[in-house]
């Protein structure tokens, strides 16, 4: 009997840059002002990309965000579509520290920087296989108790410093927990411009 083989149907994509001397912009982020959350430390700014500092790793990421675009849209053209930064913010977690299962939910496309190469990021998707009633466990995870990995497909990105993933903001992500310090950029943004004809009830200008 033949091996199986396994088709992808309507995969998920997500995205990955790279920029420069990431150790520089961690030291710089660590003089800003934070607040504790009840699963980590959260920049007080949230326009982190706006700083002085900042501004050759925002272009790298506006030029991949505008190359997704490009690539991507179907319902206008591509010079009348763009996008705009919504929120920036740094994101500190030490020893023992994660974050939850969660989505951007006012956000079409969101990111992560990444200053530190302990920071794998977790994608999920739900399992159809999973039902509550059946006396196994389809997928496993010891790193967390939470049993929704019992729920769910999970992918794990190998993310390293100076690396960028950007990936759809209604696509459900979590991290590992910290082997110690680390620190990361998430941002959210939203497209804007003239979707879809005069003719059609679909238009939306943003």
């Amino acid at each position: 009997m033949n091996d199986p083989t396994r088709i992808e149907i309507c995969p998920t994509w997500v995205v990955e840059q790279t920029f420069d001397n990431p150790e520089y912009y961690r030291q710089q982020l660590l003089d800003l002002e934070y607040r504790e959350t009840r699963t980590h430390y959260m920049s007080l700014n949230s326009n982190v990309l706006d700083l002085i500092f900042m501004s050759d790793l925002k272009e790298i990421i506006t030029d991949t965000l505008n190359y997704l675009i490009e690539k991507l849209d179907k319902d206008a053209e591509s010079d009348a579509v763009g996008f705009r930064f919504l929120q920036s913010w740094v994101n500190r977690y030490t020893e023992g520290q994660s974050a939850p299962f969660h989505t951007h939910s006012n956000s079409q496309f969101s990111g992560v920087c990444f200053f530190d190469d302990d920071s794998p990021l977790i994608f999920h998707r739900k399992d159809p296989w999973y039902d509550d009633k059946l006396p196994i466990t389809v997928i496993g995870n010891s790193s967390s108790p939470n049993t929704v990995f019992r729920k769910h497909n999970n992918y794990s990105h190998e993310s390293k410093a100076g690396s960028i993933v950007i990936f759809p903001s209604t696509m459900m992500h979590s991290t590992v927990p910290a082997k110690g310090d680390r620190m990361s950029l998430a941002f959210n943004t939203f497209l804007t411009g003239d979707f879809c004809e005069d003719k059609t009830f679909a238009r939306i200008q943003l």
